[in-house]
């Protein structure tokens, strides 16, 4: 005969359940200082990530003829004393509305308060969102202005439905996907709700959408970062927003017991299509991992209402899954915080911005591409969101692998290339007896600045 659920863990449930908006808001606030109290600790006051850049001096290029090109721009350029703190709290005030927004819409949905409680919880965990509410990123904004919107169309007021509009209008200006992602899930509120004010916003969305075709914008924003597709799908690996293998074991768990249920089936149709243009484009993980936290939290619950013959295997067994996830979220956290750059880094662009003439275009690895066009003021070479990456990026290797003068000149002539940057970490990956290293003894090559190991080269 089976056990009841032991009368301890009872009591820990529904004191947490009772009391879920504290505890979610203290965990929140954990995750999001977590990474820069030990960049502080670290004397490194510096934004998480070289992408971070790209956005913050996007923003410094705002102006009254290209203010529509992203929102997301827009909203970093109100910071018109470019304050580092006030940089910071946008994305945690972005994360902890949506995180109120994304609560007030399982309500609405009528999710009971354990599957909500453990729906937040493992989200506020995940290195996706980690990800997207630490590092300057226009995810968040996205994330927010679409749980904002889908917040006012639930609502019983006509008012507040009709001021989702302007919200809607909005996310075409993100980008195009932005757009078939929120006409993905009004097609899913429609067959569930039937509101045909859906058809209206679904109208208005296809407008700004075509607009912004008109306009040249992107498919596709990023990517800012290097890609692989195997790392970055799992946290464990090292990727910056991929998953816990213990929620993949309990999103599996969760997709087994919902997938008959009518109300999910759409959304599942969702994933496949995520998970194909996440290989195309890994940082729209961030969007899957909703969808992967809302299957392992029917997963989680499902072991913990389970009735188990031996009730001490069953309280051990859900110990060591959120014992694994806490792990997967500290080394999350860990290694975010570690992340470049640093605040000698920075000193060492400013250094770099006096010896580099202005216009002039600095080679680079891609990487390193958005600092030094933030910090150096100087256009970089290469950068992974460019729509020629593939053909700037066989360059690049090739000016990095040749091992003769009369392949490499040709390449830095023709390119305009003057100046080359070399980290500790670029010349790490390159042989010292041929290739770039190796030709730079030529005479034609000058080291015009060295410290803490970074050295710029001038080719003349």
């Amino acid at each position: 005969m089976s056990n009841p659920t032991h009368p301890t863990l009872n009591k820990i449930i529904e004191h947490v359940l009772k009391y879920q908006q504290i505890y979610l808001v203290f965990l929140l606030l954990i995750v999001l200082i977590v990474p820069y109290l030990n960049r502080y600790l670290n004397n490194n006051l510096s934004f998480i990530g070289e992408s971070s850049y790209f956005h913050l001096l996007a923003a410094t290029q705002i102006s009254v003829t290209n203010f529509y090109q992203n929102p997301y721009h827009l909203l970093l350029s109100l910071n018109f004393s470019q304050n580092f703190f006030i940089y910071l709290a946008i994305p945690a005030i972005l994360a902890m509305l949506s995180l109120f927004l994304l609560n007030s819409i399982a309500k609405k949905m009528q999710f009971n308060p354990q599957t909500r409680f453990f729906f937040l919880f493992f989200l506020i965990l995940s290195p996706a969102f980690i990800y997207t509410f630490t590092f300057l990123t226009h995810h968040s904004l996205f994330i927010f202005l679409s749980l904002l919107g889908f917040s006012l169309l639930l609502s019983q007021k006509k008012f507040l439905r009709y001021s989702s509009f302007p919200i809607f209008a909005l996310i075409p200006f993100f980008d195009v996907f932005s757009s078939i992602i929120v006409l993905f899930f009004m097609a899913i509120y429609f067959y569930l709700k039937k509101d045909h004010l859906v058809k209206i916003l679904t109208i208005l969305i296809l407008i700004f959408t075509f607009i912004n075709i008109f306009l040249n914008k992107t498919f596709l924003l990023g990517p800012y970062r290097a890609q692989n597709i195997f790392i970055d799908l799992f946290s464990d690996l090292g990727g910056l927003f991929g998953f816990s293998m213990f929620i993949i074991l309990l999103a599996i768990t969760g997709l087994l017991i919902t997938w008959k249920r009518k109300k999910f089936f759409l959304a599942y149709i969702v994933l496949p299509i995520l998970l194909a243009f996440s290989i195309y484009q890994t940082s729209l993980l961030i969007y899957l991992n909703f969808f992967v936290i809302f299957l392992a939290s029917f997963g989680f619950i499902h072991f913990l209402n389970k009735k188990w013959k031996i009730e001490i295997i069953k309280n051990i067994f859900l110990f060591l899954l959120i014992l694994g996830i806490l792990f997967s979220t500290l080394t999350s956290l860990i290694h975010l915080s570690e992340l470049p750059p640093t605040s000698t880094l920075e000193r060492n662009f400013v250094k770099i911005n006096e010896k580099v003439a202005p216009n002039q275009t600095i080679f680079s690895h891609p990487q390193d591409s958005y600092l030094i066009e933030y910090f150096a003021k100087r256009p970089a070479f290469i950068h992974y969101h460019d729509t020629d990456f593939k053909i700037k990026k066989d360059l690049t290797d090739q000016i990095f692998e040749s091992t003769y003068i009369k392949e490499t000149f040709p390449l830095l002539e023709q390119t305009n290339i003057s100046y080359i940057y070399l980290p500790p970490e670029t010349k790490a990956d390159l042989p010292p007896d041929r290739g770039l290293l190796f030709l730079l003894q030529n005479e034609r090559f000058k080291r015009i600045y060295k410290r803490n190991d970074i050295e710029l080269w001038k080719f003349d």
